[in-house]
């Protein structure tokens, strides 16, 4: 109480101040302001969606016949194949167990894999279309699998309800469920009214500079514009934003671009019994603070808006008015998602160190460490932008920037299209009356290199999964529902059907 009545003292002592400098007048005035602003923000916020558009859990249409034991039991094969970037001899497995498993794909489509081992495949139309093609992509291989699981990384576990392993999700589960899908309607004697092509990266987890980017330089020859390109990203989230009460359908309609930054400090080296002043991993240590401690500009793009505001469901009150009166509350916005590690990223691009090389030994004094900065560039600033902030805050120190690559980040795809309109239709048919919310993701891909060959590129993963299991993505204990692998196999077919 004493903490109230002191407020309650401060307030009569600032009003009885103002009042005596600048009158009674202009002081109810100021009150009678405030009260208008609370008012129409109050009316503002209540126009912003308040409940989502279906409630509790996700209702689908089951999967046909053996369709989710059929694409189990191909996924937990592909699994077994342990595709880090770069390893061939594994990535040739998979390539082999692909053509072995889907012989009428193979054998009505044209196929061709790039030097890297990237695959492309063009399943033709029955007869000459006007129609621009499509192109489904997805990448074949995995990060690295380290940490402690429950399983083996790349057993292909199937415990009769999912299947584990690295990539399950990220993304040899949407890849099998697309090339199941297409085997599946040849099967009954499909074939599609344009020409579908079908793109796999070696190298997505690392750029795609010899994947997509090769793949790409084959359509540059050929003058190929598609209508749209559907990659892997969204997701299906059964508690958007954590509430269990929203579900959502979250497509990708843009992506932030990741580049790293090496940060390299020099000093005299030698014996760490004979120190000098200041050390190579001091002065990079420095760096690293004031790097962490001095982010870019924060900025508030109309697709992150759009994104919030039909997400405004699972926000607070508080989220919800910053929102609706963001002209106004812009600072209290970005104050209101500060400690959301989802949501914050979306307003600026973020640096985050992820190596440090110094010395070989615990008793050597290194003349020479580096640590490599993982930047998520926001659109609007590039790679030039970024390295010119890190030498601004570094200038004073000893140390050498260095941008390792020149991505960008992604054009921001129209909704208004039907090719957008037909993804929505799709999920709909599928998951129900559910909410679909474009969305900027802050996970780059390696789509950069096709926005040359189309207008639009959404970014969507018809599999079901829980926050739980979006954070196992490049995580530990990686695993995917056989239900929902299943599911996905039927949104394929769905939308291969009526492209």
């Amino acid at each position: 109480m004493t903490f109230i009545a002191d407020l309650w003292a401060d307030i009569q002592i600032f009003i009885s101040n103002y009042t005596y400098y600048f009158g009674t007048v202009t002081n109810i005035a100021l009150v009678l302001l405030c009260v208008a602003f609370f008012i129409i923000g109050v009316v503002k916020t209540s126009r912003l969606p308040q409940k989502p558009k279906k409630r509790g859990e996700i209702k689908y249409l089951s999967p046909e016949g053996d369709t989710v034991e059929s694409a189990s039991k191909a996924l937990s094969e592909a699994v077994r194949c342990a595709t880090v970037t770069g390893d061939r001899d594994e990535l040739e497995k998979l390539l082999a167990f692909l053509r072995g498993r889907y012989k009428r794909l193979f054998a009505k489509a044209k196929a061709n894999v790039v030097p890297s081992g990237s695959l492309l495949i063009q399943l033709k139309a029955d007869q000459h279309s006007e129609r621009k093609p499509v192109l489904l992509c997805g990448h074949m291989d995995v990060v690295p699998a380290s940490g402690d699981w429950k399983v083996a990384p790349f057993s292909g576990f199937d415990d009769g309800n999912a299947i584990w392993g690295r990539g399950t999700l990220d993304c040899k589960g949407g890849m099998i469920a697309i090339f199941e899908a297409v085997e599946s309607l040849l099967a009954s004697g499909y074939t599609p009214k344009r020409d579908i092509y079908f793109a796999f990266g070696a190298d997505e987890e690392t750029g795609g500079s010899q994947g997509a980017a090769k793949i790409a330089e084959y359509f540059e020859k050929r003058n190929l514009q598609f209508e749209f390109i559907l990659n892997e990203g969204g997701a299906l989230n059964s508690a958007h934003m954590g509430n269990k009460q929203f579900p959502a359908a979250v497509v990708a309609v843009g992506e932030k671009a990741g580049v790293s930054v090496k940060i390299t400090a020099r000093a005299e080296g030698g014996h760490a019994a004979v120190p000098g002043k200041k050390s190579a991993v001091g002065i990079l240590s420095e760096a690293v603070c004031r790097i962490e401690n001095a982010p870019m500009r924060r900025r508030f793009l109309p697709c992150v808006e759009r994104y919030l505001k039909m997400s405004s469901p699972a926000l607070s009150y508080f989220q919800r008015f910053c929102l609706a009166n963001d002209h106004i509350m812009r600072p209290f916005l970005y104050m209101a998602f500060r400690h959301d590690r989802y949501i914050a990223p979306l307003f600026r691009t973020t640096f985050v160190p992820t190596q440090l090389k110094a010395s070989p030994a615990a008793n050597i004094l290194p003349d020479k460490a580096h640590v490599i900065i993982n930047v998520r560039i926001l659109q609007g600033d590039t790679i030039e932008k970024v390295v010119e902030h890190i030498k601004a805050i570094l200038a004073d120190l000893p140390v050498e920037v260095e941008a390792l690559g020149d991505m960008k980040p992604s054009k921001i795809s129209d909704t208004n299209t039907e090719s957008y309109e037909l993804i929505v239709k799709t999920i709909e048919k599928h998951f129900g009356a559910i909410t679909v919310i474009p969305a900027l993701v802050t996970r780059g891909s390696d789509m950069v290199h096709y926005e040359n060959h189309a207008e639009n590129i959404y970014r969507f993963s018809p599999i079901m999964m829980s926050q739980k299991q979006v954070e196992s993505i490049h995580g530990t204990n990686e695993y995917i529902k056989k239900e929902a692998l299943g599911v996905a196999v039927e949104f394929y077919k769905s939308l291969l059907s009526t492209m």
